[in-house]
């Protein structure tokens, strides 16, 4: 709606597209009007949903705004949508309440669909999240739910593990709801380098940041004594991965530690001028979890393969990538192969586990009436060739088959 496509135009700036579209059968048509090889099948956003009504204002919605989000869920939902997709660490969707989410896990329910949640907390609070999330779904009656790149952040967090897993495979008994998550074969995060900022922050789109930012040299003052508190070796664990800035272009795939000494600057006072001037498009990899559980989570039975990427050409014309976008399924096949899991399982969760999900069909099956795409995979060839200083590519032992 007119209430969030400016601020949408905003952050998607670098894409050669007009956003113009209402609703969810409009956006379909442009996809499938620009042809691509890349099959997609599309979930509603909360955030959307949230800001199409209320804006991006740090405010409970009412019971008539929140009918109005279930009434434009319903009608995407009618129209092809997969499911909802909720992202409450961030804005607007953090400012949702307990009434807002599940009133719209009812209307999903009635449509025998399923909700996705970026959990509001991945570290510090990830069981109490869990928990919230499986409770709502109880209360509104919902069968279904996936968590997106399900871990344990940080450190400290790392022991919850045997908790988080046993939580989720016993929700059927404890809550009538059915969990599954996906996960990338990566210990590194990737998100805006802005949520490295004070809380404040958390709750304002980039652009909003960048404008803050801009026009009062307190708000940078605060935002630079918040980072200097921070341990240096802090800095070391965060990996700069794209930016617009062309002062920045060559250091790329660094850490923000390792660009600071480079280019004279605190961490700070980096991390200020690339939030600053160019929050929308700035990403960064942090490294906060740990291996073992990373290999316990996509190893696991519920578990299915995914990037959490924007899908991005070789080239670079659309931004850098986070190493999993083209190394994610070669990983995944090394690490799971080195497990001992069984080959037909692996490529399960590299397929058909996110069909049946998301009851998408004619998808994932060897069966008359599929839609076929195969891909030819050498299991004693594959390897990653992708690093965060060369994220873009291919890896080796992956050979899509061309059928026409």
């Amino acid at each position: 709606t007119s209430q969030n496509i400016d601020n949408l135009k905003k952050i998607y700036q670098k894409y050669p597209v007009d956003i113009n579209w209402r609703d969810f059968e409009e956006y379909n048509k442009l996809v499938a009007s620009n042809r691509t090889n890349t099959l997609i099948y599309s979930l509603t956003g909360h955030n959307s949903l949230h800001s199409a009504v209320a804006s991006y204002e740090d405010r409970i919605c009412s019971e008539d705004e929140v009918k109005s989000m279930q009434k434009l869920l319903a009608d995407s939902l009618e129209k092809g949508s997969l499911g909802l997709s909720f992202g409450l660490l961030y804005s607007p969707g953090r400012f949702a309440d307990d009434f807002e989410i599940i009133e719209l896990m009812k209307t999903l329910q009635q449509y025998e669909k399923i909700a996705c949640v970026h959990l509001k907390s991945e570290g510090d609070y990830l069981l109490e999240s869990v928990d919230e999330m499986l409770n709502f779904a109880r209360q509104a009656g919902l069968e279904n739910l996936h968590i997106s790149h399900l871990k344990t952040d940080g450190e400290k967090n790392f022991y919850k593990i045997d908790q988080l897993l046993k939580t989720i495979e016993n929700a059927p008994k404890t809550h009538d709801v059915f969990v599954t998550f996906d996960r990338y074969p990566f210990c590194q995060s990737l998100t805006q380098l802005s949520v490295i900022g004070p809380e404040k922050f958390l709750k304002m789109p980039d652009s909003q940041i960048m404008e803050t930012l801009q026009n009062s040299k307190n708000e940078c003052d605060n935002f630079c004594d918040f980072l200097d508190k921070k341990e240096a070796d802090y800095f070391k664990k965060v990996t700069l991965v794209s930016t617009k800035l062309a002062d920045y272009q060559e250091f790329i795939g660094m850490k923000i530690y390792d660009i600071a000494q480079k280019t004279n600057l605190s961490c700070a006072n980096l991390i200020l001028d690339l939030i600053k001037n160019d929050s929308i498009n700035t990403l960064a990899a942090f490294e906060s979890m740990n291996k073992e559980n990373m290999e316990r989570i996509i190893s696991h039975p519920l578990c299915m393969i995914g990037s959490d990427e924007t899908a991005r050409p070789l080239d670079f014309s659309l931004g850098s990538s986070h190493i999993r976008n083209f190394a994610t399924t070669s990983e995944a096949i090394n690490i799971l192969t080195k497990l001992n899991i069984d080959k037909s399982l692996i490529i399960k969760k590299l397929s058909y586990s996110a069909s049946q999900r998301f009851n998408i069909p004619r998808i994932g099956e060897l069966k008359p009436n599929c839609l076929a795409r195969f891909n030819l995979i050498n299991f004693e060839q594959v390897k990653t060739n992708a690093t965060f200083a060369l994220p873009h590519q291919k890896s080796d032992g992956i050979t899509p088959i061309d059928l026409t």
